[in-house]
């Protein structure tokens, strides 16, 4: 039987001891496997390609030359190759791709053995050099250096030669009579302790004499035998004791032992026939044998054979050919295996940090299991392997094999007819559990051959399904059992009964058909069950199911929506952990009642976690599908092993950990892990820094003696560079050969950065436009396991600046800059005085239109105090003027009170100019056109003057020029704006006995407006107003329309007022793309002409009074300035009112005014309001916007927050009336946003309607409930609020009697017995037909699904509303949503 083992030896005399550790910790650890099986080969880079390799060495920086047959010179440096080739058009290429052998001397330069003589390879020029003999061309197939100046040379057919290093010369190796040069083929060469050479040939083997450099046979009287070195000699070898191996063409190996300073023993060692290519000594003695097509032999010093090794199909860790060329050992006691055709295999003793059990070589064992599920061992020692598609296996250390139970004839237990086995398990009392998936459990009992099948035959009306998934036991010994679709079941032993759980517990949340991944058992005996909806936890003892989900939900902040969890593990603390798919690892604390995301920032949040362990260590071990991770909570570190530290496989089995000891197994999908966590291998060898390459440009900088490189980078100091080759690149490596690509990296250029940069295992430094200056690039590099170099490796570099910033040139600069320093002085100088004029003018009119904002502001301030005391002027004169007895008044009363009325009326128009004003300020004027007759609109309000004119003595005449009908597009309110301003500004202009003179006319095609089109004439509306008053000055014309502007030589008669009506008329024009003319002469009187455009093309249609997109869409309508007819409608007495309202007189006089219809309650401020509203429950609220301590939009928000008087309408009064306040107030709550002044029969008419509306309300709510109650006032608004409270918490499952006593503040029998009385149902009855009508509308007019709407409604389950539903409609609620879809198709058809 073949097994492969991967066992990581730290010392080859230590073997035993690491055998029997193993043994101790790892039962079924085969017998001896540590000396038959010492190396595990593992291939290096496939760019070696496949000529034979002939001889191998490392430099000093612990690169890898290998010397190939026809393939060149190679340098490996743990990563990549890059090959030395003949080349005829280099001189300073090799001589030959033919390389025989290498050697590195004490400088470390590389001296290359070839068909074509001897090389050398300065690794400082990256250059080689060509040595013969002159006249001659030399095969040279072996060297060897005697000492510092002189190199051995053995050739082919050449003989041999002494190079002297130091002055390139080659001497000639004197010959023994009867060696024939012609004939003599050096294969290799050897110098022992003493300094004596051996040299191996096809002669046999050899000495050469330093002191005649003569090459003789080996005397055979120097040996203590007989026996004759005159074989052909292929490999030799000098060991640490002075002896010589040597490998031959057809005998094996021969040991030349010395016995004194001159005599030897020889003993031979037939280990093959075949050619002995290669021999190396290793550590403690061993000596390591090459062969030609019959693989590697391990010999002991003492010439025993330890291991044999051979190619093994299907082996990825055998040698991969049985013909080896060269070995090579290196420092680190790594062995190099040159092929013939296979290229470079090694074996590292650091490279596996895990021991694996797999079968490879299925000609000679039974299949072992690939894909690992379970791992388990029983009270007899014996190791449980299941494997997800190949049953069980069952290994017996004792008899050193393993039995397959699926085999028939196995002689442990029959009955297991399942390959597929997702998991087994083995409980306190030694029976074994064995999940399968596709026929049910397997038990097999403690003592029993035979195991028992419990499945949907055999137990109908426990299990539904017969796909089992996971085990776990309670401290009673009853076994919890996960299953695909079957939910949760347990198996008592005492009783032998299997019981499903499906109760209410687990069908609230639909487990009783759930898919069960994974199921624990706590130290508290709760069963935690992971799913494909989550994790939850059963309590035995309450019988009470608990989701966790919604915890996880929230710590995600709604990242992870559904997820699925594939592990469950308890810790030493009684924490839970959770292993997601796609979404990381989790804890919970039952003392915290909280779980914790681990990994932040990590990729570990984006894993599928598969298993999960903790170690007495303290480490927690995951196992996913990107490879085992060890967890320190302490530190929140991660530690990735992958397929590269040696796992069969990255991909860890579900369920698949096994821990014993300090042994951890892990089941893959390539077989079965197993390591001592407590001994993980470590690499210690810190990685050999090289600079490779000098990128400028991405262009590579060749090494030469005219470039920015006289030798290579890595041998370099310094490195100059001008000033466009500022962004360059820098190439690099850690020389690791133990698993180099693991390597990380840090660099940083002192100069320009300020810290390191870490990059992982990113191997180029590059920088961009860097600064002429000095730097120095610093290099750490980290080997696989994070080891450090101590310090950096370090190169300067200088970049030059460019011509025009040298000194010099900085010279001719300073010069220059002195000339203009005193031209720029002086004109600077000028530009001072300049900037002071201009600052002067500019403070000036800084000055002027801060002085115009403030006059602005306080007269908005103003116009917000004036509407109060308005609005109580304006209603009772209204009052007044429109009452029956008012003709009984004398004549001149009845005047003075038009006259007060009339400027009252002006004063607000006054007010609201002001108002305008300031909103084209800030640009919140909107235009709202609409079609409207101009000629209606011009005469009405030149009605409105007629009294004045006739009181005045002008002679006021409106003419239309017998235009019929002069329909035009403007915004109405603007249109009477612009009218009063200019006739306002007449009468101001006009003395008594003048005349104003208002006309419409109409202008087909013969007016140009630039505002529309600047070239285009068109058809236009004119409306003419004409004065005789003072005039205006020619040169004042084109200022009258800005603001504030004033003509003091009128003494402000023209202009008097606020300064802004003119400015308002021309922006209102505007708006309108209209235009406006003025003409005026001085004592004769001004003209006003404005034209406005036909038709509505030149308008936006956001401008139109229908487009209100740009509107809130609010609940309640802004009030308008409009009288109401009273209706017959009348509001019952009974009805009460709150009045909030700090100004007296207004309040005094709105009680006045509305006593007569309802219950009046007053307030002065809102928290006062908010204290009666409590105490009286009105049924309507009149409040102010600004009053002291509590304003009415606080007091709004407040009242509408709270569920028992957020039915109550409220009406604010206020004297701001800018959008932006509408919209603050509607947003408060506000059903009506009513400005001062106001009109009260408007009010009143909204008082009507609002309580009107609440009481349609109530109405409308209980017939939909179909509750039969006739009573009205208090009782009707108690169930009103019981109903509004049951609205508002109608998802709540829970929702009972006493939540809604509390909330009304009534007491529980109180409110039940009153409910009843009502309306003849119970409080439970109103409250589930509630529900359940609030369902039929979710029905019929949401895409909702029927659990959605049943969560929605306040039902525990799916299950339970569909009951209840059918109870209350006769039918289900799928029917009903689908009755409802055909009534709303037939109703369209």
């Amino acid at each position: 039987m073949q097994l492969v083992w991967s066992i990581i030896y730290s010392s080859f005399t230590s073997m035993n001891k690491i055998y029997y550790s193993f043994l101790y910790c790892l039962v079924f650890v085969f017998v001896a496997l540590s000396q038959e099986n010492p190396f595990l080969f593992v291939k290096t880079n496939e760019d070696i390609g496949t000529r034979a390799i002939t001889c191998m060495i490392n430099d000093s920086n612990g690169q890898l030359w290998i010397g190939t047959y026809g393939g060149g010179l190679k340098r490996y440096n743990g990563i990549s190759v890059k090959t030395f080739k003949h080349d005829v058009n280099a001189a300073s290429a090799l001589s030959s791709s033919e390389i025989h052998d290498l050697y590195i001397d004490q400088k470390d330069a590389l001296w290359i053995a070839t068909s074509n003589g001897l090389n050398l390879y300065n690794q400082k020029t990256a250059a080689f050099s060509q040595f013969n003999p002159e006249g001659l061309k030399l095969s040279v197939h072996s060297i060897a250096q005697f000492d510092e100046t002189r190199i051995i040379v053995g050739t082919h057919q050449k003989g041999m030669y002494i190079f002297n290093t130091y002055n390139k010369e080659f001497q000639k190796v004197a010959l023994q009579d009867g060696i024939e040069e012609n004939g003599l083929q050096v294969n290799d060469i050897a110098v022992d302790k003493l300094r004596r050479v051996w040299v191996g040939s096809n002669m046999g083997l050899m000495q050469l004499d330093f002191t005649s450099l003569k090459l003789k046979y080996v005397e055979n009287r120097k040996l203590e035998n007989e026996q004759q070195l005159s074989s052909e000699i292929i490999s030799l070898e000098a060991d640490k004791f002075g002896s010589i191996w040597a490998g031959t063409e057809q005998n094996g190996v021969l040991k030349i032992i010395p016995t004194t300073s001159t005599n030897f023993a020889l003993e031979h060692y037939a280990i093959t026939e075949k050619r002995i290519f290669s021999i190396e000594e290793y550590k403690d003695g061993l000596i390591l044998c090459g062969s030609e097509n019959d693989g590697l032999f391990i010999l002991s010093s003492d010439g025993d054979v330890l291991n044999h090794y051979l190619k093994e199909i299907g082996d990825d860790f055998s040698i991969q050919s049985n013909s080896i060329w060269s070995i090579h050992c290196d420092i680190n006691d790594r062995v190099w295996m040159g092929y013939y055709d296979q290229g470079v295999d090694k074996f590292d003793p650091k490279h596996f940090k895990f021991s694996f059990l797999q079968n490879n070589n299925q000609s000679k064992v039974t299949p072992f299991p690939s894909s690992i599920s379970s791992i388990a061992k029983d009270e007899r020692e014996r190791i449980w392997f299941s494997c997800i598609d190949k049953g069980v296996f069952v290994y017996e250390p004792t008899k050193n094999s393993y039995t397959h139970l699926n085999d028939p004839a196995n002689n442990i237990a029959k009955g297991l007819n399942s390959m597929d086995i997702p998991s087994l398990f083995i409980d306190s009392k030694q029976n074994i559990w064995v999940a399968s998936w596709y026929n049910g459990i397997y038990l097999l009992k403690k003592g029993s051959r035979r195991f028992i099948n419990f499945s949907t035959k055999s137990n109908r009306n426990t299990l539904k399904s017969n796909r089992i998934v996971s085990f776990s036991e309670d401290s009673n010994g009853v076994i919890w059992i996960g299953t695909f679709l079957s939910g949760l079941v347990s198996f008592n032993l005492n009783s032998g009964k299997l019981t499903s759980h499906d109760s209410e517990a687990f069908q609230k949340f639909e487990l009783q058909n759930g898919n069960i991944r994974k199921v624990i058992v706590d130290k508290d005996d709760n069963v935690w069950m992971g799913t494909r909806k989550g994790i939850y936890r059963y309590d035995q003892k309450k019988d009470e199911v608990v989701s966790f989900n919604a915890k996880i939900r929230d710590l995600s902040k709604g990242v992870i929506a559904d997820f699925i969890v594939f592990a469950l593990y308890e810790d030493s603390n009684k924490n839970i952990w959770v292993g997601t798919d796609g979404y990381g690892l989790f804890s919970y604390s039952a003392v915290q009642d909280s779980f914790t995301w681990h990994g932040k920032n990590s990729e570990i949040r984006n894993m599928s976690i598969n298993s999960i362990t903790q170690t007495y260590d303290g480490y927690y071990w995951l196992g996913t599908d990107n490879g085992l991770i060890r967890y320190d909570q302490s530190n929140d570190d991660f530690r990735i092993f992958e397929s590269a530290d040696g796992l069969l496989s990255k991909k860890i089995n579900r369920s698949a950990f096994y821990t014993e000891r300090n042994t951890l197994y892990l089941g893959t999908s390539e077989g079965i892990n197993f390591f001592d966590f407590n001994n993980i291998p470590l690499n210690n060898n810190i990685p050999k820094i090289i600079f490779q390459d000098l990128k400028i440009g991405n262009e590579k900088i060749a090494v030469g003696k005219d470039g920015q490189l006289k030798k290579s980078i890595q041998h370099s100091d310094t490195i100059l560079l001008s000033h466009d080759q500022s962004s360059f690149s820098i190439d690099f490596i850690g020389v690791n050969m133990t698993r180099g690509e693991k390597n990380n990296y840090a660099y940083m250029l002192e100069g320009l950065d300020s810290d390191w940069n870490y990059v992982d295992q990113l191997r180029t430094a590059t920088f961009t436009n860097i600064k002429p200056g000095k730097y120095v690039f610093k290099l750490k590099a980290a080997n696989n396991d994070g080891v450090w170099t101590e310090g950096s490796k370090n190169i300067f570099i200088k970049v030059q600046p460019p011509y025009w910033a040298t000194i010099g040139a900085k010279i001719s600069y300073f010069v220059i800059l002195c000339g203009l320093g005193f031209y720029i002085f002086r004109l600077i100088k000028l530009r001072v005085r300049e900037r002071r004029k201009a600052e002067i003018e500019r403070n000036q009119r800084k000055q002027t239109e801060e002085l115009h904002a403030k006059k602005i502001q306080f007269f908005t301030n103003i116009s917000h105090e004036f509407r109060t005391p308005l609005t109580l002027m304006l209603n009772p004169l209204e009052s007044l003027l429109s009452a029956p007895d008012v003709m009984s008044l004398p004549e001149d009363v009845r005047a003075k009170h038009r006259i007060i009325h009339r400027n009252t009326k002006r004063m607000k128009r006054l007010i609201d100019e002001l108002m305008d004003f300031r909103k084209m300020q800030f640009g919140k004027i909107q235009l709202r056109v609409r079609e409207t007759d101009l000629q209606t609109v011009v005469k009405n309000v030149t009605s409105y003057y007629e009294e004045e004119a006739l009181y005045r003595n002008i002679n006021l005449n409106f003419t239309n020029n017998e235009i019929n009908q002069t329909p035009v597009w403007a915004d109405q309110s603007m249109l009477e704006k612009i009218i009063f301003n200019l006739l306002s500004n007449a009468f101001k202009a006009t003395k008594e006995g003048g005349s104003i003179a208002v006309a419409v006319n109409y202008h087909t095609g013969g007016v140009v407006f630039p505002l529309i089109d600047k070239m285009q004439s068109q058809s236009a509306f004119e409306v003419v107003i004409k004065d005789s008053g003072i005039g205006i000055k020619k040169e004042n014309i084109s200022n009258i329309f800005e603001r504030f502007y004033q003509d003091k030589d009128n003494n402000e008669q023209y202009y008097g007022g606020t300064g802004i009506g003119l400015e308002v008329v021309r922006k209102f024009v505007d708006y309108h793309k209209g235009k406006i003319k003025v003409e005026s002469e001085q004592e004769l009187g001004t003209s006003f002409k404005i034209f406005f455009a036909t038709g509505k093309a030149h308008f936006s249609e956001n401008q139109f009074a229908t487009y209100t997109t740009d509107q809130p869409q609010q609940k309640i309508q802004l009030s308008q300035e409009k009288s109401f007819e009273t209706t017959d409608y009348q509001v019952e007495k009974e009805h009460s009112l709150l009045i909030v309202e700090d100004n007296i007189e207004l309040r005094e006089y709105l009680k006045l005014e509305l006593k007569g219809d309802y219950r009046v309650i007053e307030a002065v401020n809102g928290k006062i309001g908010l204290e009666m509203v409590k105490q009286y429950k009105p049924d309507v609220i009149i409040a102010d916007i600004m009053m002291p301590e509590m304003d009415g939009i606080e007091m709004c928000q407040l009242l509408k927050s709270n569920k028992s008087t957020s039915t109550i309408p409220v009406l604010m009064l206020t004297a701001k009336v800018a959008e932006k306040e509408r919209i603050e107030g509607i947003d408060a709550g506000a059903d009506v946003y009513l400005k001062k002044p106001f009109s009260v029969n408007l009010l009143k008419s909204h008082l009507r309607q609002l309580v009107k509306a609440k009481n349609t309300f109530y109405e409308t709510y209980f017939k939909s409930l179909e509750l039969d109650v006739d009573e009205v006032g208090h009782d009707k608004k108690i169930l009103a609020d019981v109903l509004n409270v049951i609205g508002n918490n109608l998802s709540k499952e829970d929702l009972c009697v006493q939540d809604i006593a509390n909330e009304l503040g009534l007491s529980r029998s109180k409110l039940y017995r009153k409910i009843k009385a009502l309306t003849g149902n119970s409080a439970n009855e109103i409250i589930r037909k509630t529900r359940l009508e609030k369902g039929k509308e979710l029905l019929a007019k949401t895409d909702m699904t029927i659990g959605e709407i049943c969560f929605k409604v306040g039902f525990a389950s799916p299950s339970y509303f569909t009951k209840r539903f059918k109870e209350y409609t006769g039918i289900i609620p799928k029917d009903y949503r689908l009755n409802c879809k055909d009534q709303k198709e037939a109703l369209t058809n």
